[in-house]
Parts: structure tokens; C-alpha cells; sequence
């Protein structure tokens, strides 16, 4: 971060510390190196943000979004820096003659050939959900797959390293990508009847299908697998393995969101309810079912979040991040930091209905690109619907304020998250003589004085 004193009369000029990387115009920041800004804000039809994806072909985004009729919805694209919002298919109700696809779950995700794939937990000629596929622009929608009654309630897709896309629902299904090859892997009836995936699979290091499965009646407190699962099953079908049954006391209860596998080996994920304290954990399990552990028990509001509903993310140096969709200062809602190892929990954000940030977040985050340190997440929320980006160590700005006469002398703030960096000037940019303005004790601010037209300021971390 540089600033030269010819500019001072712009007290608003923002420089990058490090890395280039403009936001569209961040709106909130709190006493943590963590920037939120909104990409996107729905009109009042659109009031909840069921899924949300990042497509690994090109780098968009996409998601579904439902009217506050809950009867139909969109599909819709948008780049991850706020820019080309499409809405690309109408997600029709079920009562039409369309009968495409229905609440209450529906997603969407970017296959390696480009393609979009999508589920719906509702619709379709059973009434039971449809696998569906369509190009990124909307068009060449087609169904694949009309699921039945006993394969019921399809609410998230993955794609393997086979190349074919697995999900679950009531079921664990696999299919290739051409409709063809659909086949039954698992019904969670042979354990319990009351089970269904909701979160997303994923794919471990040993090529298994990892996934949490709650039960239906989200009030079960039963210790036979009614408040959920985490399981493994190979690609093939075989080797269905129950890891860990939810519902003991203080155990947690019904995970929604997916499960993931850290850098470490280890899988990652939470439950929406159970808990010390009845509003949720985050755990961690080695996949072979050892090792389970609650890293955190969620307190609830006002100081802790309540009910988390999405899959976890990996940042930088292992540290992984989520969301609540309530509690927190507000109760509407928190994303959440914690280590690897438990430690270094910390709520960093905390929504409010009614501001660009919306309140609700359900889809938990997703990470992009990161360089120095700095890293960038993407999330929805499903109150007040909107898409929103996070940074992480954002880049530090300096913002100078020229004061009254002397003219020579100049207030320079920087953000409190960046207490206990020191401040640094110079004459020369081009130059390696950076003398310390500050020694780096806890400050946010500083009055310098000089005589010289053009001195340029920096910020170092500790």
C-alpha cells in the first residue's frame, strides 16, 4: 500500500498491499482481517439461494434461487466478480405442464465437459425428482432421469474422477453423463427408512464416496442413526460402510451440509443441531471412521452461531471456514473460523436482515483464487437472497486524512485488523529504503509530518 502526499486530496484512494484484487465496493469489515462485499442482490421474488456452486470449466458461479412462494425458481449464472448475472432456466412448478423440476431441494453444478447437471428433489414424472442437464447459456435443457418413488429426493450431484456423476438423496445413485448406465448404489432404507442425504458427497483421496446423511424428521434424538450418518461406499456400490451414528448425548444431530477432506486426509463437517448446547458442532473424522472428535459446540446467540447448514472450506495454512444460517450478534446468521485442530475458533462475520449482505446463509462458502495470504470466498444467503464475496487478509489500504493547518502534517488510519503492523515511508518507490514510521505496537493510526511534495506510505505485517 502506497500513498504519495500529491494525492491527499483524494482522502478516499484505496491501493492494494501486495496483489492488485478490487472488490466491487466493500461494505462491512470487523475487528478481523475479513472483507465482505455483495455481487449480487435478488428483487423481492427471490428470497432464498438453495445452491451454489463455482464451475471448474469457466470459473463462473452458479446457483438456484426460489420465489417466496417456494413453487418455482431459477437457475442462474454470474462471474465471480459480480458481473454477467443470467438467469438461464426457469425452474418450473409442478402443478405446470412442464413438470421440470420443484422445491423443496434443487442444485446445479458444472461438469468437466462444460455441460450443467442439476437435481431436483420434486417434480418430474413421478413426482419424485429429476436429474436434468442444460448448456451454461440455458439452452439444450433436457431430463435424464425421472427418479421414482423409492429413489426419491435427489438434492445434490458430484462428479467422480470416472468421469460419471454421483449423488443421493433417499438413495445413492451414480449415472453417466449422457443419461445412460443410471444405477442404484445404496438405499439408506436397508439402515433406517427415515435417512436422506442432503449434503454433497465428495470423492476422497482413496477414490471412496465420503457423505453425511440426517434423518427426515429433523427432531429425532434417537441414538440408532435417526439424527444421521457419516458413511463411505466405493464407486461401484460395494463397500458401504457406516464411519459414525449421530444422536448420543452431547453428540451432534442431523448433518446437513456435506462433508469434506482437508490437505490433512481428514474429513470435515457439521451438524445443524446436538451439540452441549443444542445448536450445532463441527467435527472431524479420519476416513476410516477413527479419530471422531467435536471440534467446536456451537453456543448459539449472541456470541456464537446456531445451526449450520453448509459444507465447510479450506483457506490458507488449513485454517477452514463456514457458515451459520442463525445466531450470532444478530441471530441471522455468521460465518465461522476454525483450526484444523479445533483451536483458534472465531466468529469473523455477522449478518444482518436488511443489509446488501443479507442474512441466512445456507450454501456455506466457496473458495477462489488466493495469492500472498489473501484469500477469496464465495457465499449466498438464503434470507433477503443475495451472492456475496469474502476476503480474507484483503489487501490494506491507507486511508490519509489532511487535517488543518499545518498543511505538512497528515492523519493516516489503516484498518484495525492490521493493529500491529508497522507503518513505512519513503521518497522513492523504486527504491529498497523504507524507513519505519511506526515500530509496529498496536496502532490504526498515525500524525506524520513532512516537508516533501511526494512521500509514499506502505503497511508491512508483523
Amino acid at each position: 500500500m502506497l500513498v504519495s502526499r500529491r494525492m491527499q486530496r483524494n482522502n478516499l484512494r484505496k491501493q492494494c498491499f501486495l496483489l492488485l484484487f478490487c472488490l466491487l465496493g466493500c461494505f462491512r469489515s470487523e475487528a478481523q482481517p475479513v472483507f465482505i462485499t455483495q455481487l449480487h442482490k435478488f428483487n423481492g421474488v427471490y428470497t432464498a439461494v438453495r445452491s451454489f456452486v463455482a464451475g471448474p470449466a469457466d470459473g463462473a458461479l452458479y446457483g438456484t434461487v426460489f420465489t417466496n412462494t417456494s413453487t418455482s425458481g431459477i437457475i442462474f449464472t454470474i462471474n465471480r466478480d459480480g458481473s454477467g448475472y443470467v438467469p438461464i432456466h426457469v425452474i418450473a412448478n409442478r402443478i405446470t405442464q412442464e413438470f421440470q423440476a420443484d422445491l423443496p431441494e434443487a442444485s446445479v453444478i458444472e461438469a468437466g465437459n462444460g455441460e450443467l447437471y442439476g437435481v431436483s428433489a420434486a417434480g418430474g414424472a413421478n413426482n419424485a425428482g429429476i436429474l436434468f442437464t442444460l448448456h451454461p447459456n440455458g439452452s439444450g435443457y433436457r431430463i435424464l432421469h425421472d427418479f421414482s418413488s423409492s429413489e426419491s429426493l435427489p438434492a445434490s450431484l458430484i462428479q467422480g474422477g470416472d468421469g460419471a456423476l454421483y449423488g443421493m438423496g433417499t438413495t445413492i445413485f451414480k449415472i453417466n453423463l449422457d443419461g445412460s448406465g443410471y444405477a442404484t448404489l445404496h438405499a439408506f432404507s436397508d439402515e433406517l427408512t427415515s435417512l436422506h442425504g442432503l449434503g454433497q458427497m465428495v470423492q476422497g483421496s482413496d477414490g471412496g464416496l465420503y457423505g453425511a446423511a440426517y434423518g427426515t424428521f429433523m427432531g429425532n434424538t434417537g441414538t440408532n442413526g435417526e439424527s444421521g450418518m457419516v458413511f463411505r461406499i466405493n464407486t461401484n456400490g460395494t463397500g458401504f460402510t457406516v464411519l459414525h451414528i449421530f444422536g448420543t448425548a452431547g453428540d451432534g444431530k442431523n448433518p446437513i451440509g456435506g462433508l469434506m477432506e482437508a490437505s490433512n486426509g481428514t474429513l470435515y463437517g457439521t451438524t445443524a443441531a446436538g451439540g452441549t448446547s443444542d445448536h450445532g458442532t463441527i467435527f472431524k473424522i479420519n476416513p476410516d471412521g477413527g479419530g471422531y472428535s467435536i471440534l467446536h459446540n456451537l453456543a448459539g446467540p449472541p456470541t456464537d452461531g446456531d445451526g449450520p447448514a453448509g459444507t465447510l472450506a479450506e483457506g490458507l495454512g488449513g485454517a477452514l471456514f463456514g457458515t451459520t444460517f442463525a445466531g450470532g450478534s444478530k441471530d441471522n446468521g455468521t460465518i465461522f473460523k476454525i483450526g484444523a485442530d479445533g483451536g483458534g475458533y472465531t466468529t469473523v462475520f455477522n449478518f444482518t436482515n436488511g443489509t446488501p449482505s443479507g442474512a441466512g446463509p445456507f450454501t456455506g462458502l466457496i473458495r477462489g483464487r488466493s495469492q500472498n495470504d489473501i484469500g477469496v470466498f464465495y457465499g449466498s444467503t438464503a434470507v433477503d437472497a443475495g451472492i456475496f464475496a469474502m476476503l480474507i487478509n484483503p489487501p490494506l489500504q491507507i486511508t490519509p486524512v489532511t487535517g488543518p493547518p499545518p498543511t505538512n502534517q497528515t492523519v493516516i488510519f489503516w484498518p484495525e485488523w492490521a493493529i500491529n503492523y508497522k507503518l513505512q515511508s519513503t521518497t522513492n518507490v523504486a527504491s529498497s529504503n523504507w524507513v519505519n514510521v511506526t515500530s509496529g505496537v498496536p496502532v490504526t493510526g498515525v500524525q506524520v509530518t513532512s516537508t516533501n511534495p511526494a512521500v509514499f506510505y506502505r503497511l508491512v505485517s508483523p
